[in-house]
């Protein structure tokens, strides 16, 4: 949505501001491709750092869960479709010469709307947000919705939720390829509107629909989740003290109670995951929405303040592999197993809580089978 000056177009305000200014333009001969050179200021260096951490967590993630041949659960998957995303976006955040000049020609226009508008980075990203939206909604349904469970999430329909994340995240992203061309009379990649009303609505819609709606859809997702869970252990510490049998109780209190506390744990560290995703994107998204929205002048763009909330914004990238590694045990001895080589445990990583579901309930019926014929 519009692009840096030469002086700071390898920065990382220009991977924001190409997808946001209408008016920004790089002073370049009129029939020439040029490119930017790296300057290592501050914002850059971190950013390296923060690419590099993206690329080898990431990486991590997705080399335990295929050394514990994990991929077969839901939750793994989706996991990993996380990890995979994000291990995009490291690659395309790190620092490389920026397009600052074009031809005007049908490849000079195609390296304006692929490259120098930084698509591909938001395509990734935008995937991102949307893969952690579908981990919410799939615990959503392990936990409210067991039986359905089964059916409505399978390794085989993931295949259809991961095809509709990315192409609803190429259609959001895809605005640039009617905004985004060469200018014929400076020979720069320049990104125009007809109408700057048009900058404020698709500015509105891409904050709603990358930052706001899925917010609030995991969020929900969460409370219902956690609400359903307190009232299945305050049922069962009920069902526990009200029990005749102790037989029946001891038969019935391992299973159930493994079974919340596996749920509960995974959703514990989910939900950290949802919050450092809002609290690290809710600063720079309201920010662009107010560029947009022309509440803030091009100055913005340049200031120290905008390039500490992108900064802050991207190291969502590299945050989740450290979630895992301080909030997950299971998660830190895959790891051990994974480069030392040991016959640890193979078998599902996150997913624990729906391979105990089925023992839970044949135990579950087990115990309600020798209730009635003891009454």
């Amino acid at each position: 949505m519009g692009s840096e000056s030469t002086t700071v177009s390898s920065d990382l305000a220009t991977l924001n501001a190409s997808m946001t200014d209408p008016e920004l333009m790089n002073e370049t001969a009129s029939s020439d491709w040029l490119w930017t050179p790296i300057t290592w200021s501050w914002w850059i260096s971190i950013q390296l750092v923060v690419a590099c951490l993206g690329l080898v967590g990431n990486l991590l993630v997705l080399l335990v869960l295929f050394h514990r041949r994990s991929f077969k659960k839901p939750t793994d998957i989706l996991i990993g479709g996380l990890a995979a995303a994000d291990f995009i976006t490291s690659i395309f955040m790190i620092p490389q010469p920026k397009l600052s000049g074009a031809p005007d020609t049908v490849l000079g226009n195609v390296a304006c709307k692929l490259v120098y508008s930084s698509i591909f980075l938001w395509i990734s990203i935008s995937s991102s947000v949307f893969t952690l939206t579908a981990i919410a909604i799939e615990r959503y349904i392990a936990v409210l919705h067991p039986v359905k469970f089964k059916i409505w999430v399978t390794p085989k329909r993931l295949v259809y939720w991961f095809l509709a994340i990315w192409l609803l995240s190429f259609a959001l992203n895809s605005r640039t390829f009617g905004t985004t061309m060469v200018d014929s009379t400076a020979g720069k990649c320049v990104v125009n509107y007809s109408h700057s009303a048009i900058q404020i609505v698709l500015g509105i819609f891409v904050f709603l629909i990358r930052f706001i709606f899925p917010a609030i859809i995991m969020l929900v997702c969460y409370y219902l989740i956690t609400r359903s869970l307190r009232q299945r252990s305050e049922r069962f510490q009920a069902q526990t003290v009200k029990s005749v049998d102790s037989r029946l109780e001891q038969k019935n209190a391992g299973p159930s109670q493994s079974l919340l506390a596996a749920r509960s744990k995974v959703i514990k560290i989910m939900f950290v995951v949802i919050i450092t995703f809002i609290v690290c994107w809710a600063a720079d998204s309201t920010g662009l929405l107010a560029y947009n929205s022309h509440l803030v002048g091009r100055w913005y763009l340049y200031s120290h303040l905008y390039h500490v909330f992108v900064i802050v914004a991207f190291f969502n990238t590299c945050a989740n592999p450290l979630i895992y590694t301080v909030n997950y045990p299971e998660f830190r001895l895959a790891i051990r197993d994974l480069f030392f080589g040991s016959h640890g445990v193979r078998g599902s990583l996150f997913s624990k809580d729906t391979e105990q579901s089925t023992e839970a309930n044949d135990h579950s019926d087990k115990a309600g089978k020798y209730a009635l014929t003891n009454i």
